[in-house]
């Protein structure tokens, strides 16, 4: 009598697992890269390299989010970073030929023809050109880039070090300084100096400024981080792109807070430019399909129907990339999906603009030239201003954010955008110490006193050595409130 038996499977057999989107992310931008690389009379190669790259840019919002990030601010990152790629594709891959309209300057002011290029040189030409922000050192260069002061090369290297430095500070301070107001200061000895602290820091006002501030400070970081090393290698070693190694070209990536006393200022010269010409790319698209004789109308109503058609199209496509983020978070964290009040925080913002155009026009201030205002224009328009980017920042935007990704606090949704701002100063791309703590916070989270390690990246770490560390920095809370969230998670 014989007996059949099925097919086993081993204890050790692999299983195949999935891509996420943040897979995706990488794909899609080297199959942009690839795209460009193929020569456009190429039709059926270009368009089917196209296709799939139009595929995978798809399933980055389709596609599950990476399962294994801890942090909800970092999540939010990676989904802002798929659609602000998204944005660009559509920008310099789907309604243009790159290699016929998107050039670098020559050293001689001539414009480099990116056709004739051998093929690594094209691949890195294309690299470039969907990784520039702000068109540096090419023909598309946006406007209103504060320019780098008048310095030597060994002063220009000198400074960025230290600005590396304060701004590993800045957000240690604002993550310590989180951390005591949502703990009532329980490191504090004192009781009497207890109460003064929590009473100073309960406060409505005193939450507000420390929300946007902590928030300025994590926002300047997220560039600054990545940057410095960057700028560096190739001002101080004079590698990388011939553009990149002229330290005129790294300008600050933030204007002056001088030029913010208008609410127009302030989003078009102080704050960054580095997503000005994609955002207004789809509106730009959608004016060029209007009737020629609509589109070059110089009649007053339809050129202030273009502008504000314009400005109003920025800003929803900008809340549309930064939703994505809270659409990534609410993803992954099981919540009911959320835009976390994007849209209508930076509609708000496009909607401001043009009612503040209202009024300087009723009231006869020009506002539009670069004639500098008087005083009391100068100080009335900071306080307007201030006080507009203050409120909507914490009541419109950082407060509907942690409550979209289920941060709570017992003592108010204040307390909870503040919990927020820590989780985001954490989560700044190119904070190594801070990402280092949580790698070893997640290890130690992996061993048990009974059976050791579990499977996991962290074998052969003691726990002890990452209690140490977090101790020796003032980080053990962190690791605290991180192993309480996965447990709340995982239960």
């Amino acid at each position: 009598m014989t007996s059949s038996k099925g097919p086993t499977l081993s204890a050790h057999t692999s299983t195949f697992q999935p891509l996420n989107n943040l897979h995706y992310v990488i794909l899609a931008f080297l199959l942009a890269v690839c795209t460009t690389c193929i020569p456009h009379d190429s039709l059926l190669q270009r368009r089917g390299l196209l296709l799939l790259h139009i595929a995978c840019v798809v399933q980055v919002f389709i596609a599950p989010p990476p399962l294994d990030v801890p942090n909800t601010a970092a999540l939010y990152t990676f989904g802002v970073f798929g659609a602000n790629l998204a944005v660009r594709y559509f920008d310099r891959l789907y309604t243009y030929v790159p290699e016929h309209v998107f050039h670098r300057i020559e050293a001689d002011g001539s414009q480099e023809d990116a056709t004739k290029l051998p093929i690594i040189r094209r691949f890195l030409w294309a690299s470039e050109l969907f990784g520039s922000t702000r068109g540096i050192g090419w023909n598309w260069c946006v406007t209103n880039i504060r320019k780098t002061p008048p310095q030597t090369r060994s002063q220009f290297l000198r400074a960025h070090p230290l600005k590396y430095v304060a701004m590993y500070a800045g957000l240690y301070l604002t993550g310590l300084c989180s951390r005591s107001i949502l703990n009532g200061f329980e490191n504090v000895s004192d009781p009497q100096l207890r109460e003064i602290l929590v009473a100073i820091t309960s406060r409505a006002v005193f939450l507000y400024m420390f929300i946007v501030l902590g928030w300025a400070i994590t926002i300047y970081s997220h560039f600054g981080l990545i940057m410095q090393p960057l700028l560096l290698l190739c001002v101080g070693f004079q590698v990388g792109p011939r553009a990149w190694r002229d330290m005129e070209n790294w300008p600050p990536s933030f204007g002056s807070l001088k030029s913010a006393y208008s609410i127009r200022r302030f989003w078009g010269d102080t704050w960054h430019q580095h997503l000005r010409r994609q955002l207004s790319a789809p509106g730009i698209y959608l004016l060029s399909l209007l009737p020629r004789r609509w589109l070059n109308s110089r009649e007053l109503p339809a050129r202030l129907a273009r502008r504000y058609f314009l400005v109003l199209s920025s800003f929803l496509a900008s809340g549309l990339i930064h939703a994505s983020g809270s659409y990534n978070v609410t993803r992954a964290r099981g919540l009911p999906l959320s835009a976390g009040g994007e849209v209508q925080y930076f509609l708000l913002q496009g909607i401001a603009i043009a009612v503040e155009d209202l009024a300087c026009w009723t009231l006869g201030v020009d506002d539009q030239t670069r004639r500098p205002p008087t005083p009391t224009r100068r100080w009335l328009g900071y306080v307007i201003t201030g006080t507009w980017y203050v409120w909507t920042r914490v009541a419109l935007k950082a407060v509907p954010l942690a409550m979209a990704h289920g941060i709570w606090n017992e003592r108010g949704p204040l307390f909870a955008a503040v919990d927020l701002v820590e989780r985001s100063a954490v989560a700044v791309p190119g904070n190594f110490v801070a990402a280092g703590m949580r790698y070893l916070t997640q290890q130690g989270e992996n061993f048990s006193p009974s059976g050791g390690w579990r499977c996991g990246w962290g074998r052969g770490i003691p726990l002890q050595f990452a209690w140490q560390l977090n101790d020796e920095l003032r980080l053990i809370h962190v690791a605290r409130r991180f192993a309480a969230r996965r447990r709340v998670l995982v239960d």
